[in-house]
């Protein structure tokens, strides 16, 4: 088995393991959806890029900047969020207390926000630490798939 891990998420734990003898990640304290082409219309944008919030959770770092249920995140200090999968290693990679500057749409206006980020504490870590999965849907029961894959008779 081998998996791989992008260098610049592996330098930065190995700089952070070497500097304080752990690992610790950035948080914004939102929920975020991708958005679909139903959505993207309905909040007057181009196309379906970025990370729609979904909810901010009180007194989160997002929350503090005043950022807002329906804004559309797509960049963090200048690196396009093109999908919801972007976002959470764009904001975990950097260490709590770090400044980012998130570019955002909300009622079809672009803008610029300052948010000073929270820590990632516990099993979150953990989680951020997985791949994201850009799945909408859940996924199917086995017995369901073994289903759909029996031949017609």
């Amino acid at each position: 088995m081998s998996f791989a891990i992008p260098i610049d998420l592996a330098m930065s734990a190995a700089e952070q393991l070497k500097d304080t003898g752990s690992v610790r990640r950035g948080l914004l304290g939102v929920n975020i959806q991708q958005i679909t082409s139903d959505e993207a219309r309905a909040l007057g944008l181009s196309d379906n890029a970025g990370a729609l919030v979904s909810n901010i959770q009180p007194g989160s770092a997002a929350e503090k900047a005043g950022i807002q249920r329906m804004d559309v995140i797509r960049s963090v200090n200048g690196k396009p969020v093109s999908t919801v999968a972007d976002l959470p290693p764009l904001i975990g990679a950097h260490a709590p207390g770090a400044k980012v500057r998130l570019g955002i749409i909300r009622d079809g206006k672009t803008r610029d926000v300052e948010v000073v980020l929270d820590a990632l504490e516990g099993d979150a870590v953990a989680a951020a630490n997985r791949p994201a999965r850009a799945t909408t849907t859940p996924p199917q029961p086995r017995a369901a798939i073994r289903w759909a894959w029996r031949p017609r008779r």
